[in-house]
This record gives C-alpha cells, sequence and structure tokens, in this order.
C-alpha cells in the first residue's frame, strides 16, 4: 500500500515538473499587459484618456490591459525598469531617465507620441514659470519697468527670472520635464555659469540647500495641479507648470489666473515600454496600430482620446506619431 503511494506521489511530482517545464517551454502564460500613468494623468478628469489609450492599446495586441497609476514620477521609471509595468505615458524626462539607467539601455525603448495632423515639429506643449496675476512679484515687475516679451532667452525673460532672486519658487517634481527639467534649464541660463555665477551647477536645483539665492519648494502634491494650487494660493511667488491641467481641484480658472514670466515649448510626453516585459511582437504590433491611428479609425472607448474632457489631445486632427529616441535629446541637454 505504502510502494503504491510512493509511486502516485512520484508520478504527481513528475506531472507537475513535466507542466512546470511545458510552461516554461511554449511561452510565458498569457498575462494582462501593465500601461501606467502619472500622478498628474491619475485624477477622474483623466479616466477617458487613460481608458482611451488602454482600449487602442488591446485592439492592437488582443489582450487584457490593466491601467495603474504611480503615487510619484519615480515610482513610475522603477516600475518601468523593474518590468512591473510593460507600457507607460509620461513626459519625455521620465522615459530618458529610464533609457539611461544602466537597466534600461538594452530593455526600455521609446514608441510614438502625437501632434496636429501627424507634423513631428508641432507635436509639443507649452512648459510656464509663472506667478499669480497681481502678486508681489507680478507688481514688482511692472514697476521695474521689465517688458512681457517671451522670446526665449531673450532680454526681457532674464530680467524678469532674476526677479525671482530671494523669492520662493517651486517645482513639480526633480523628474518632470516641463516641471523641472525646462525650467531648471530657464534658471541656469540666467544665474548658472552662463549667467550671474550665483549657481555653479545646475544640478543643485534639485537640492533646495544647495541654492541661497532662492527659496526652493516642490509640488505638495507631486504633480502639476498641486503647484498650480501652490503658485495661485500664494504657498510660492512663482514656479513651474503646464498646459492642460486646469482641471477639477484646480482652483486657479485658467491660464489668465497667472503672467508669464518665460515660456518654453517641450516635446509631448511618449508612450514608451520595456520591451523584454511587454515582448517584441506586441511591441511591433502597437507600431503599426497607433501609426495608422485616427479618430474617424478608433473604436468608441478610443475616441474619448479625442473628446474626453481631460485629454491631452487638442483636437481631431491630431494623430500618433512614431518617435525614435533622438526626439527627447533636447531634454537630455538641457
Amino acid at each position: 500500500m505504502k510502494k503504491k503511494l510512493l509511486t502516485v506521489a512520484l508520478g504527481s511530482l513528475f506531472f507537475m515538473g513535466m507542466s512546470l517545464e511545458s510552461s516554461a517551454f511554449f511561452g510565458k502564460k498569457e498575462e494582462k499587459i501593465v500601461l501606467g500613468f502619472l500622478p498628474t494623468e491619475g485624477s477622474a478628469e483623466f479616466e477617458g484618456f487613460r481608458d482611451g489609450l488602454a482600449a487602442e492599446i488591446e485592439a492592437a495586441i488582443g489582450k487584457k490591459v490593466d491601467i495603474r497609476t504611480t503615487d510619484s514620477y519615480e515610482a513610475l521609471i522603477d516600475a518601468m525598469l523593474a518590468g512591473e509595468m510593460d507600457l507607460a505615458f509620461s513626459g519625455g524626462n521620465q522615459y530618458i531617465m529610464a533609457k539611461d539607467d544602466s537597466k534600461g539601455k538594452e530593455n526600455i525603448e521609446v514608441i510614438f507620441t502625437y501632434g496636429p495632423d501627424g507634423v513631428l515639429e508641432k507635436a509639443g506643449y507649452q512648459g510656464w514659470i509663472a506667478t499669480k496675476k497681481d502678486s508681489d512679484l507680478h507688481k514688482d515687475i511692472k514697476k521695474s519697468g521689465i517688458g512681457d516679451d517671451l522670446t526665449p532667452g531673450g532680454k526681457d525673460e532674464i530680467e524678469r527670472i532674476k526677479m525671482l532672486k530671494d523669492k520662493r519658487f517651486s517645482f513639480v517634481s526633480s523628474s518632470s520635464s516641463s516641471g523641472f527639467k525646462v525650467p531648471r534649464a530657464i534658471l541656469n541660463n540666467t544665474f548658472g555659469p552662463e549667467g550671474t555665477k550665483e549657481i555653479k551647477n545646475k544640478d543643485d536645483f534639485a537640492n533646495p540647500q544647495k541654492v541661497n539665492i532662492m527659496d526652493i519648494t516642490f509640488s505638495p502634491t507631486g504633480d502639476h495641479q498641486g503647484n498650480i494650487n501652490l503658485i495661485y494660493n500664494g504657498g510660492v511667488d512663482a514656479g513651474a507648470f503646464c498646459e492642460g491641467y486646469f482641471v477639477d481641484g484646480v482652483d486657479a480658472k485658467g491660464i489668465e489666473d497667472f503672467y508669464i514670466l518665460a515660456k518654453r515649448i517641450v516635446p509631448n510626453g511618449p508612450v514608451w515600454a520595456n520591451v523584454d516585459s511587454l515582448g517584441k511582437d506586441n511591441l511591433e504590433k502597437i507600431k503599426v496600430h497607433f501609426n495608422n491611428l485616427s479618430y474617424d479609425k478608433a473604436s468608441e472607448v478610443g475616441k474619448q482620446l479625442w473628446t474626453s474632457k481631460g485629454t491631452l489631445l487638442k483636437g481631431k486632427n491630431e494623430k500618433f506619431l512614431l518617435v525614435q529616441d533622438g526626439f527627447y535629446e533636447i531634454l537630455r541637454q538641457m
């Protein structure tokens, strides 16, 4: 009897072993594809955008897409590098930070962005350094006779940025494109080695204790919405944020409530992948699908990419554009 039970037990173990080996041999068990978003796109207003993107990815690869929103920019980068997320929609700087990481050089790849009429040169958005209209800083700028010309690097811009000395300034997150990388470059142009030389290294801006010419802080909620409220409600004198985030939960009505000190065109954010976890076949299917996708061809859920309240696409003429790593090189240089 014992011998018979032993034989059955060994047979069961053998079967289990064969099952595991067969599973490994015939490929990875089918799983959901995980699509990650930053906290900035995690609010209810962006639900249609999130759902629309997931729906079209599902249409491309025939697999269920699980949407996940991280609680910080850094968490999304870490999850993508670890393969806990297969795809992400984010700003260009989060992609760059993952791609340039030693863990991401071989397996992180940018896929597509979006732009009017499918024109890559127009695939950008406005990033601002601003103060609230009629704030003390705004009044000081006007009293000083500084002009309103917004030419990047122009005399008026430099003089306005100089007025930030000894003021309170807020970035969004040290991983943000328009909320840190771009405004840091503007500040460094004025106060760094090419300007007044009061800042020795642009990286110091990420460490408030190293900057003694202004009081630097970061968005209390780690996103653009939090920074907009911080500036609007007088928590700081000026700060950085970008268009597209005047949604529910933001006290300001829009950019008309702010005075712009400087602005830049920032490359639109990409959808990017961990190729190892996503799979090369899925990557190619996604490229083909979105390269040919337009509003008229989208599913009903997918149409929300163009029509939902919080969408980042500015109109039905916006199309998705396959891009290479070099499209975001400008952010590396900043």
